[in-house]
Formats: C-alpha cells, structure tokens, sequence
C-alpha cells in the first residue's frame, strides 16, 4: 500500500497513529517540494516562451553555438559576417535573459536546443 501510494504522487505515508509534530512535519516538507516545482515550473515556461520568441535565425545561431562553434565559423556556414554573428548572438542573451554565455548553454540544454532540431 505504501509503494502504490507514493507511486501515485503522495509526498509521504503515514501510518496510525501519528503525532502532530510528525504530521505537520510532513504537511510543511510537502508544502515547501510543493512550492519548489511550482517554481521551477513557472522558470520552464518563461524559458520556453523566451526561447520561442526568437527569430529563425537566431534558433540557428544558438543551435550553431550549443554545438561548440565559434562566431567566425558560423558566419562562413551562414554565409554572413561575423559582426551579424556577434548581432544575432546579443539579441539570443537579451531574449533568453541569460547574463552569461556558460546560463545560455545551461538554458539550452534544458530546453534539448541541438543542431539537428529547431523545436525544444
């Protein structure tokens, strides 16, 4: 019965008879997990919904770069120049609200950015 009821989503078990400082305990310890993904739920979607607002161009930069290349490299694949690289680029950390190149990368990853895909 245990092992269904947390398979089923329950935070804990407890068994008969319980004492309130164990009950409450565990309503607190599942109120805070609770509000921890509620959190981290509401970043995912602000996350994808910045992803989402970027151009077509700027998806394939941010793929181009999740993929290791440098600017110079993806303004030869894209046949533009590099200055336009750097543009997309600060557009990309502007849009994703990222404040450093490494926070991109992270974001990226979360959201499954590769070469091969332009959809998370």
């Amino acid at each position: 019965m245990t092992v269904r009821a947390l398979k089923g989503g329950a935070a804990d078990f407890l068994t008969k008879p319980v004492s309130i400082d164990t009950l409450v305990a565990a309503i607190n310890e599942a109120l805070a997990s609770d509000q921890t993904a509620r959190r981290d739920d509401a970043a995912n979607a602000e996350m994808l919904r910045n992803y989402e607002s970027l151009t077509a161009r700027e998806r394939e930069v941010l793929a181009a770069l999740v993929a290791g290349k440098i600017n110079k490299q993806i303004a030869d694949e894209m046949g533009v120049v590099e200055q336009t690289v750097k543009f997309h680029r600060a557009r990309i950390m502007k849009r994703m609200q990222a404040r450093t190149a490494a926070e991109l990368m992270h974001m990226a990853a979360r959201l499954g950015v590769s070469l091969d895909s332009d959809k998370p």
